[in-house]
């Protein structure tokens, strides 16, 4: 701990500047972290970022160096957390965790989006969600923030624990248990286990969970504990009693919801985000902030970064939702735009759909699933895009590419035009690449 204690306050002179990237523009006067990664080893890179305007540099090494300006560690990933978690003590604001097998980053940013009309807040950015991402967004924490929104994704057992045990939440929320990650979970129950470990470490510390109603597997695990507020979202169609109690929605294809007294037209697409809005606006009112905040901004919202985006080009309207898949998310995405696609009766209809990644041992079985909806669905043209497809039993009308670049050159021999167009995908495909094309 001593040696953790001594690098914090190199990073307190550093004025709270982390690097992981010698070429980074803020590289100047941080303190540069060498973070091995699938690519690239940054801890041969610490002279680099130190030439490169670095004050300081952390490298794991069991050799000292004559530069001392670079710090040797063991391990220079669990430095970057144990430091996080220092940083973290020093400060009383209230954190909310946010995990879950879909919905989390919509639901963070909807949530940032409310919480930013009355306080200052230190929120995830992107999806910077892992054991590298939570510890970074931590040391971003500062004096001025007045609150802490924190993204914990996980794709193991004990990842959930380790990301709370270094930003000690003080309230959270699962959005969906879903077969997301299999590879590194085994399987479902695994993942409702390493879901839980969020609430594990809350009840603890009797801070405050915000549950989804319609999820009996949430309600489960929550059912001995006191503190915790609940939320939904039901189809307009489906229950003609309006209740203070509960968020209605319409989608066509934008979400319209009726929330207590308020009637909301909304830009954000898919059946499937109505129940993200209503989490966040449970927190958002659990933050005191009021009924006319939350309406002004979900007025204005509109999503991003290849999430549920609508996306109107000369040629065709397009639903992308390329920012990650499983196949939870991508059963929900095809299903809402068969629901979608009768309010654009003079438009054709395309599916594009990329392999989900990190399924392990049922990948095969999970792609046929997807292949086996979208037949009965009755999807007549669709574009399947990656390896694992390829394995699958799929019809002869259907067309399959080994890779984004393939789709993109059979695209531009068969022009898809005057069409309704959805891009799911896992984000390791970059199928946004296509959009230029659509």
């Amino acid at each position: 701990m001593s040696q953790i204690n001594e690098i914090y306050k190199l990073y307190k002179e550093c004025d709270q500047k982390i690097s992981i990237n010698s070429r980074s523009n803020d590289i100047k006067n941080s303190l540069f972290f060498g973070i091995k990664g699938e690519k690239f080893d940054g801890n041969l890179f610490a002279e680099k970022a130190l030439e490169n305007g670095a004050k300081y540099a952390i490298k794991e090494s069991n050799k000292n160096s004559d530069n001392p300006k670079i710090i040797h560690v063991k391990d220079t990933i669990k430095t970057l957390q144990l430091l996080a978690k220092k940083h973290r003590e020093n400060f009383n604001v209230p954190i909310i965790s946010i995990t879950g097998s879909n919905g989390k980053t919509t639901t963070k940013d909807i949530l940032n989006n409310f919480l930013s009309t009355r306080y200052n807040t230190c929120c995830t950015q992107g999806n910077y969600n892992n054991h590298i991402g939570v510890p970074l967004t931590l040391l971003s924490l500062d004096n001025t923030h007045d609150i802490g929104i924190i993204e914990m994704g996980a794709n193991s057992l004990g990842e959930i624990k380790l990301l709370c045990q270094i930003a000690q939440p003080t309230s959270g929320i699962i959005t969906s248990i879903g077969k997301a990650h299999l590879e590194g979970f085994g399987n479902l129950e695994n993942i409702i286990k390493a879901k839980s470990e969020l609430y594990e470490f809350i009840m603890k510390k009797n801070g405050t969970l915000f549950v989804d109603q319609q999820n009996k597997i949430l309600l489960k695990l929550t059912s001995n504990y006191e503190n915790k507020y609940f939320y939904n979202a039901v189809l307009e169609s489906r229950n003609k009693k309006q209740t203070n109690a509960s968020l209605y929605f319409e989608c066509n294809p934008f979400i319209s919801i009726q929330w207590k007294k308020n009637k909301i037209k909304t830009k954000i697409i898919g059946n499937y985000n109505a129940k993200n809005i209503a989490a966040a606006i449970k927190i958002a009112n659990y933050c005191n902030i009021n009924d006319e905040e939350i309406c002004y901004v979900l007025r204005k919202l509109e999503l991003q970064n290849n999430r549920s985006e609508f996306i109107k080009t000369d040629k065709n309207e397009i639903i992308l939702d390329a920012y990650n898949a499983n196949p939870t998310s991508t059963t929900k995405a095809i299903k809402n735009f068969i629901i979608i696609k009768d309010d654009y009766p003079l438009l054709k209809h395309t599916v594009i759909i990329g392999d989900m990644l990190e399924l392990g041992e049922y990948s095969i079985k999970y792609h046929q699933e997807i292949v086996d909806l979208l037949i009965n669905l009755k999807i007549k043209k669709c574009y399947l895009i990656g390896p694992i497809f390829q394995k699958t039993n799929y019809p002869k009308y259907f067309n399959h590419c080994i890779s984004v670049e393939a789709c993109e050159k059979l695209i531009v021999k068969n022009k898809i035009l005057n069409s309704l167009i959805l891009i799911k995908g896992s984000r390791k495909l970059k199928l946004e690449k296509l959009k230029s094309l659509l």
